[in-house]
C-alpha cells in the first residue's frame, strides 16, 4: 500500500489529469471515502469493489506521470 503522503499524490493526480477520461464516480465522495478508511485504519478491510477502483484510480496515475514525479520518496 502507498503511504498517505502517496496514496493522497496519486489521486490528486488522477482526480486533475485523468478522471475526465470516464467520469467513472464522484470524486468529492471517493476522497471521503478514502480519507475515512485511512483516518480508521482499515484500508484494506474494504469493500474488494472500492479497492478496485481506488488501484485502478493510482494505476492510471501512475501511468499519466513523467518518470520524475512518479520516483518521488512519497511514492
Amino acid at each position: 500500500m502507498p503511504s498517505k503522503e502517496g496514496s493522497d499524490v496519486l489521486l490528486h493526480h488522477s482526480f486533475t489529469w485523468t478522471s475526465w477520461i470516464h467520469f467513472a464516480i464522484h470524486l468529492q465522495t471517493f476522497e471521503q471515502e478514502h480519507e475515512s478508511a485511512r483516518m480508521s485504519g482499515i484500508f484494506l478491510d474494504c469493500d474488494a469493489l472500492w479497492l478496485a477502483v481506488y488501484f485502478g484510480f493510482i494505476a492510471m496515475s501512475l501511468m499519466f506521470m513523467d518518470e520524475d514525479e512518479a520516483r518521488k520518496d512519497y511514492l
